[in-house]
């Protein structure tokens, strides 16, 4: 189902709930592994794979943003779960901020990180446009409310300002 923001060109797709046990052990972690990452607030998810092969997508985005996550919120235990059949660095030609799936294991963990997602996507923005052209961003959100027995799995796609502004606006809790 697709849904679009009020005043806005950007996306809203609201995804099925990825089975994080199932996803991880096909990319090759044992059951202690996976436990430990389930313990994680956030985890990041390539689901790109190149071409036929069976190698994941990894962009420079994507390693960026887990840095700067990392380095600004230092309370939070943060993941990337690879394929460890391999993965490639993929840097993507065109104007596009592309992410990937970031998990988030707690609402709590959406809550305090949403606005950093809002800037840093909006700081790339204005970092990477140029003239009067678009620049578009791509970012999958799944945030499991464990009090609440939810879990949202959201796309958000459209002009990169405008993504940035709904994610600071977004409001999963209710």
């Amino acid at each position: 189902m697709e849904k679009r923001a009020k005043n806005s060109s950007v996306s809203l797709e609201d995804l099925p709930p990825i089975d994080l046990e199932k996803m991880l052990r096909e990319k090759g972690y044992s059951s202690g592994e996976i436990d430990a990452l389930l313990k994680k607030d956030i985890l990041f998810i390539s689901p790109k794979k190149i071409g036929s092969t069976s190698k994941e997508a990894i962009t420079p985005n994507t390693l960026d943003f887990k840095k700067l996550l990392a380095q600004e919120k230092k309370d939070l235990k943060i993941d990337f779960a690879f394929d460890k059949a391999g993965y490639k660095y993929l840097e993507l030609l065109s104007a596009e901020i592309y992410v990937g799936v970031i998990v988030f294991l707690s609402i709590t963990a959406w809550d305090i990180v949403k606005g950093f997602i809002s800037s840093w996507l909006y700081a790339k923005y204005v970092g990477m446009k140029k003239g009067s052209k678009s620049l578009n961003a791509q970012l999958e959100v799944e945030v499991i409310d464990a009090k609440k027995g939810r879990t949202y799995h959201l796309k958000y796609a459209g002009p990169a300002d405008e993504v940035a502004d709904i994610i600071k606006k977004a409001d999963l809790g209710d």
